[in-house]
């Protein structure tokens, strides 16, 4: 059974995945760069609201985010749930 602090983390852990997954980072190209185009990182926008020009999801640091919260929400539960003996 999970503990008062324990299920605070989790809700909050959920509650950063649900954020990044609906402001996810996003690539595109400068388009001032003349040869060759630059790849530069514009933000985090709203996923139904993307930046101007041709962007994308930047996959890899989303998921290395997703990675490192999902990583640091089960280690601190379980942490804040062990037992005092």
């Amino acid at each position: 059974m999970i503990n008062r602090r324990g299920r605070a983390v989790l809700f909050v852990g959920i509650g950063l995945v649900v954020m990044m997954l609906l402001f996810p980072p996003w690539n595109g190209y400068n388009p001032s760069s003349i040869r060759p185009p630059v790849e530069v990182f514009w933000g985090y926008y709203f996923i139904f609201s993307p930046p101007p020009d041709a962007s994308m999801i930047d996959g890899c640091l989303l998921l290395s985010q997703l990675f490192a919260v999902l990583l640091g929400t089960a280690v601190l539960a379980k942490w804040l749930n062990r037992s005092k003996r």
